[in-house]
């Protein structure tokens, strides 16, 4: 663009001072550090308070279920965990046992089968519920 003679081109203002109380931005940085590491401190704090306690109010769960990192997953770890137990309690398991030990399966051998040639049928048929 042609310059105009009548209006000489103007220096950009120079930039505002900044108040006199402005931190530079190195303070800044330390500022925001020591509250970093102030909530820290005290969100670990918390966990490790909310750890023991919750720790006391459940001394019937395993140690690894107080091994979150925060104290939402903790509290979830342990309210999951509490309401397994519960359900055990009020459901229990009862586990199927054959009284005679091993298991039992219904395979059919034919009966002129004898000796080895009538364990390698067996082997060979597994049976229903039997194969891998």
């Amino acid at each position: 663009m042609a310059e105009d003679p009548d209006n000489p081109p103007q220096d950009d203002p120079p930039p505002p001072n900044p108040p006199a109380n402005t931190p530079t931005p190195q303070e800044t940085i330390t500022d925001l550090q020591r509250r970093l590491d102030e909530a820290t401190g005290s969100t670990a704090a918390a966990l490790t308070t909310t750890r023991a306690a919750l720790r006391t109010a459940n001394p019937h769960l395993p140690d690894a279920v107080f091994e979150a990192d925060n104290i939402d997953a903790l509290t979830a770890s342990v309210e999951s965990h509490n309401a397994t137990a519960e359900h055990l309690r009020t459901h229990p398991v009862t586990p199927s046992v054959n009284p005679a030990g091993g298991s039992t399966r219904k395979i059919e051998i034919p009966e002129n089968l004898r000796g080895a040639r009538r364990i390698a049928h067996a082997l060979s048929h597994p049976g229903p519920g039997m194969t891998e």
